[in-house]
């Protein structure tokens, strides 16, 4: 039980370190851009999904939508659309700004845009990284050397924890 707890403390606090994403409801009014920025360091994996929310299911309003970087290069631009995807690996840091804003045809009504933003781990490709083409094949070598270890590691563990694991 006692081997438990610090094992329960280091899973807490690597919970807190570890800032996985956000999703965020944006409001965007007729006539005005809603803009977000958030400080990125460089050479870190960002990815976005964002799709209109709609209250009528028949008519849908559409967006335009930019990233830019810290030096004012368009990252990511697109118009007219319901929902969209960008990605993109940062080559300087400083603060990103993305913005939303009604297209010119349905300037109206406020729109909803729900906003999926990730970075860092999170934004990895986790699917594509499990599959089992995409894994090394160990060795009968590497077999040995765990079938070898494992145990020479693990009776240290269990004479010292009483055998409480």
């Amino acid at each position: 039980m006692a081997l438990r707890i610090p094992a329960m403390l280091l899973i807490v606090s690597w919970m807190g370190v570890l800032h996985l994403g956000e999703a965020l409801w944006l409001n965007v009014p007729p006539s005005k851009a809603k803009c977000l920025s958030e400080e990125i360091k460089g050479n870190v994996n960002v990815l976005g999904k964002y799709n209109v929310i709609s209250n009528d299911p028949d008519h849908s309003n559409t967006i335009d939508a930019k990233v830019i970087s810290p030096r004012g290069n368009v990252v990511y631009n697109v118009k007219n659309v319901t929902h969209g995807q960008f990605s993109f690996t940062t080559t300087e840091p400083g603060n990103y700004l993305t913005c939303f804003w009604m297209d010119g045809y349905n300037r109206d009504v406020e729109t909803t845009v729900n906003l999926d933003w990730r970075k860092g781990l999170a934004a990895r490709d986790w699917g594509y990284v499990a599959k089992i083409e995409n894994l090394e094949v160990c060795t009968l070598k590497c077999v040995f050397y765990i079938n070898f270890f494992l145990p020479k590691i693990y009776s240290p563990i269990l004479y010292f924890g009483g055998g409480d694991i």
